[in-house]
C-alpha cells in the first residue's frame, strides 16, 4: 500500500506502465499529477492552482511508454496535460473533454466530447482527425485502433486516420478491455461483465459482480480484473476467460480503478480522503499493432 500525500484526496483513475504509474489528486488549493512506483511516490507536479473542482470533472490519467497524459474539464474550459520525456506541457482542447487515452507511441491523444471523437497531436498540439460520435461512454486504445461505446454501437476507428475499423452492437457502456490475441471484447454494463466475440458480435458470456463496475483490465493469462464499488467499499474481482470468478477482495474507498504495468504488476487506486494505492499481483496484456 502506498499512501497519497497528506491533505489530498485521490480523485482520478490510475495509469501504470514500465513499473511506474500516475494518479491525479486534489487539495483545497491545487490539483497535482503524482508519479509513483512500488516503493512510493516519485514526484508530483502541480497542474491547477485553483479550488478543487467536482471529482467528475477530473479525467482519466493515461500512460504509454514513458509518458503520461491527464485531462481536465471544468467551468473555465478544458485542457490535456502531458508529461513526456520529463517535460510537462498543457494542450488546450477545442471543446470540453469527456474521455481521453494516449497512443502507444505517445504522439497522439484520442479525446471524446459530447459530439465527436478526435485525435490530438502531442507534437503540434493540433487536431489531426475528427470522427462524429454522440455521447461516448467509454474509450480504450488497443493496437492501432481506438474503441469507444455510444448509445448506437461499440465502434473501433484507426488512430492513424480516424477511419472506422468495425462496429459491434451497443451491449455495454462501461469500461472495456480486449482479450489476449484480441479475439474478444469484454465490457461492463452496471454490475455485469459481458464478453463479446469480435468476429461475430455475439455474447460469449456474462457475469454479475457486487457494485457498479468502474474499471476493467485484462492480463496475459486471459483473466479479467474488475473494480466495482457500492459507494462504501471497492471490490476487486478476477474472472477467467470463460466468465468464471476466481477470487475477489474488498477495500475501503468511494470508488476505484485498476492498471497493469509491463513489469507484470497489478495496481489498484481507491478514491476519497482515505484513498490509497495497492500493489495486488501480477499480469500483463498487449495487442498486436
Amino acid at each position: 500500500m502506498i499512501q497519497p500525500l497528506p491533505g489530498y484526496a485521490i480523485v482520478s483513475n490510475v495509469a501504470a506502465v514500465l513499473g511506474t504509474g500516475a494518479v491525479m489528486q486534489s487539495s483545497a488549493l491545487d490539483t497535482q499529477l503524482v508519479l509513483f512506483n512500488s516503493n512510493g511516490i516519485l514526484s508530483n507536479s502541480t497542474l491547477l492552482k485553483s479550488p478543487v473542482p467536482a471529482p467528475q470533472t477530473l479525467l482519466t490519467v493515461t500512460s504509454s511508454a514513458n509518458s503520461t497524459a491527464a485531462g481536465y474539464a471544468g467551468s473555465a474550459g478544458a485542457a490535456v496535460f502531458t508529461y513526456i520525456g520529463g517535460r510537462l506541457q498543457l494542450i488546450p482542447t477545442p471543446s470540453t473533454v469527456d474521455l481521453m487515452a494516449l497512443t502507444p507511441d505517445a504522439t497522439q491523444i484520442v479525446v471524446t466530447t459530447s459530439t465527436s471523437v478526435y485525435g490530438l497531436s502531442t507534437l503540434s498540439r493540433l487536431m489531426i482527425w475528427n470522427y462524429p460520435a454522440i455521447a461516448s461512454k467509454s474509450l480504450i486504445i488497443t493496437g492501432s485502433t481506438a474503441v469507444f461505446s455510444t448509445p448506437a454501437a461499440i465502434t473501433a476507428i484507426y488512430v492513424s486516420t480516424g477511419l472506422p475499423a468495425y462496429n459491434l452492437p451497443p451491449l455495454c457502456s462501461g469500461p472495456m478491455t480486449i482479450s489476449p490475441g484480441c479475439r474478444s471484447l469484454v465490457c461492463a454494463q452496471g454490475s455485469s461483465l459481458i464478453a463479446i466475440d469480435l468476429a461475430s458480435g455475439l455474447v460469449k458470456w456474462s457475469l454479475a459482480v457486487t457494485g457498479n463496475i468502474t474499471s476493467l483490465i485484462g492480463d496475459a493469462n486471459g483473466n479479467y480484473i474488475a473494480a466495482s464499488s457500492d459507494g462504501r467499499l471497492v471490490y476487486v474481482n478476477v474472472v477467467n476467460n470463460s466468465g468464471v470468478s476466481l477470487w475477489d477482495a474488498a477495500f475501503t474507498g468511494t470508488g476505484g480503478a485498476l492498471a497493469l504495468t509491463t513489469m507484470a504488476r497489478i495496481v489498484l487506486v481507491t478514491y476519497g480522503q482515505s484513498g490509497n494505492l495497492y500493489i495486488l499481483g501480477t499480469g500483463g496484456l498487449t495487442c498486436p499493432t
